[in-house]
This record gives structure tokens, C-alpha cells and sequence, in this order.
């Protein structure tokens, strides 16, 4: 069983994403256009939509697209996992004149010019339904919350999208969570769970030498364990497949507060002694951890390192000489994220 309600504004994309969405899992898909209205461009009345609606969510699998504000918090109570779309406002704006003249699956009929209301929508978007999204998001935790910020962070997490298989038990997975040295992370559930699959890759890395990778990571989980480091649970091991699956942390990684910055409001700073009280286990036992922010993930106001990787302790990787130059906008942060590839 797998609910899932695509938000967002529009011309977003919310459409073309939940449709390539359920191409990949095979999960249902109902467009909220479609059934607010008719090919004449009436609507049916609230009360049928509502009905209709409730319905829909009654079903097993489904994703859902239309952001439809009235009716956000019943659809988030009802599903898994909630998509949105944190997209600016040019992309949006550019979103609705590139699709206008086309025909669309989602709307049953074809826009020949912007509607006045709906540009109306997107340009106030932003401060009247964005802080209601991401408040019902706080307010239901135990969600699978993935909140994209463009186009091109979009493609990636569907790259990441389908289904796989460890150790016998199917999971559908959800996208992309991230990129590392030792292998590939995806968001997958399994039932009404969330987990992490990490897929062992061998692509070459040029500042770090692996032996076998599979068994470094079990090995390093150990030593985490025993150093008492809060991590992600190890669930199972494929070892043919070269995959592990991992208790899931949901929550922003520091990267993301970071990133960020103060202008919205957000600071790594509140955390900053949560990760030293990590950095001084992991010196004890001898180790250092990758202190690099997108393997720190908050949630419920703890830190959690969500990376099994750790390494004899050396000063020069310490969080103090090393770590800390990625916990705010510093030089070091600036200069990565300009080099970074989306």
C-alpha cells in the first residue's frame, strides 16, 4: 500500500512529475483538476468533490495531484508520503506560459492564455499557501515528507524512483535521497514503513581509497555502535546485491538549514552542540565521522548521523579544523555550492 499526494504551485509541474511518478511505481493516479471540472469549465459542487475526494482516499494505492489548499490537511492525514514542489517564482510563472496551447491529461481542456486568478495564485503563493504546507508538514511527523526546491532536484530524486528487492522482501522506492562516496541512498517503503536503501556503488573517488565497500560499511557500523554515536538502525544486509536497508530519520539535514541561511530563518547553530558531544565519542573511541552537514540529519530536535563511515582519528578531519567550515555560510560553504553539479 503505498498514498502519495503530489503538492505544489502552479505550473510547478506538479502534473508531468506525479505522472512519470506513477509510470515508474505503478501506483494509480488521479488528477484533482479532473474531477473539480467539467469540460465546460464549470466546477461540481464542493460537496461532490469532497465525496469524490474521500472516496479516492478510501483505496488502497493512489497519488494524488492538485494542490486544492481547502483540502491539503485531509490528504496529508490520509497518505505516506507528501511531494512538494518548493519551487520559485519564476519557474512557476514560466511553468503556466509553457504550457499553455497544449493539450493536458490533468485539465479537460486546452489554455490558450494566462487566467488572470491563477497568476494571481502563483504570485501570492508564496506567503499564503507555502507556510500552510510546511506547517501541516511539522504537524504530521511521522509522514514521508520530500520537499524539492527545483526542477533539476526533481529529476534527480525520480531518477531514483521504482522498486527493488533486498534479501527477499519488495520495496517501492521513493527517490533519491543522496550521493555518496560509497554508494547511492533512496527514500523506499514497504507496507505503511519508511526505510533507506544504500546501494553499493564502485565508481571511482579521487580523494578516497575503499577496499571492499560493503564490508567497510558493516564494519564501520559496529565501531559507531560501540563509540555511541545516535545512528540509523542497520535493518539487513543483501550482500549479493551489495544493499543495505536502514531505519529511516525523518527530518532536514544540516546542509538544507545551511543552504538555507539566515534570511529564511534557519541556522545550523542551535545544533552545533549536539555534533560536538558526537565529535568527542567519536574522539575517544579513536575516530573521526564525516562531518560534512548533508550526513546529519534533525529530527524531533535531536541530531542523528545518518552515514556509516568513520576513520581513525586525525586532527586535520577533526569537526573543529574541518567540520565546522561547512556548518554556515562560510568561504568553504560558499565555494562548494558553487561547484557543486545539480
Amino acid at each position: 500500500m503505498e498514498r502519495i499526494v503530489v503538492l505544489g504551485c502552479p505550473g510547478s509541474g506538479k502534473s508531468t512529475f506525479a505522472r512519470r511518478l506513477s509510470e515508474k511505481t505503478g501506483i494509480p493516479l488521479f488528477h484533482l483538476d479532473n474531477i473539480w471540472w467539467r469540460a465546460d469549465r464549470t466546477h461540481i459542487s464542493r460537496e461532490e468533490f469532497d465525496s469524490r475526494l474521500e472516496t479516492l482516499m478510501r483505496g488502497e494505492s493512489w497519488i494524488l495531484d492538485g494542490d486544492y489548499s481547502r483540502t491539503y490537511e485531509m490528504r496529508i492525514r490520509a497518505a505516506g508520503t507528501v511531494i512538494f514542489l518548493d519551487y520559485d517564482l519564476e519557474t512557476c510563472l514560466s511553468g503556466v506560459s509553457g504550457r499553455l496551447g497544449t493539450l493536458r491529461p490533468d485539465i479537460p481542456w486546452t489554455e490558450s492564455e494566462p487566467d488572470p486568478e491563477l497568476i494571481e495564485l502563483i504570485n501570492n503563493y508564496a506567503e499564503e499557501n507555502r507556510p500552510v504546507i510546511l506547517s501541516l508538514l511539522r504537524q504530521y511527523p511521522e509522514k514521508r515528507a520530500v520537499v524539492l526546491s527545483s526542477r533539476a532536484e526533481a529529476e534527480r530524486w525520480l531518477e531514483g524512483v521504482g522498486s527493488a528487492e533486498v534479501c527477499g522482501r519488495s520495496y517501492t522506492m521513493l527517490g533519491l535521497l543522496g550521493r555518496g562516496k560509497g554508494g547511492y541512498s533512496y527514500l523506499a517503503a514497504a507496507g505503511n514503513e519508511s526505510f533507506v536503501i544504500k546501494q553499493i556503488h564502485h565508481e571511482p573517488c579521487a580523494y578516497y581509497t575503499f577496499g571492499n565497500k560493503l564490508e567497510a560499511e558493516l564494519n564501520d557500523y559496529e565501531r559507531l555502535l560501540a563509540a555511541g554515536i545516535r545512528i540509523p538502525k542497520l535493518i539487513a544486509v543483501d550482500k549479493e546485491k551489495e544493499r543495505l536497508v536502514k531505519e529511516y530519520v525523518p527530518g532536514k539535514t544540516v546542509f538544507d538549514l545551511v543552504a538555507q541561511g539566515a534570511a529564511q530563518g534557519a541556522s545550523a547553530e542551535p545544533y552545533l552542540e549536539q555534533v560536538r558531544e558526537m565529535a568527542a565519542l567519536a574522539r575517544a573511541a579513536g575516530l573521526n565521522i564525516d562531518y560534512f552537514p548533508t550526513n546529519f540529519v534533525i529530527s524531533d530536535g535531536l541530531l542523528w548521523y545518518v552515514d556509516y563511515e568513520c576513520n581513525l582519528y586525525s586532527d586535520e578531519w577533526s569537526f573543529e579544523n574541518w567540520g565546522v567550515k561547512y556548518w554556515s555560510r562560510t568561504p568553504e560553504f560558499e565555494e562548494y555550492l558553487r561547484n557543486r553539479k545539480d
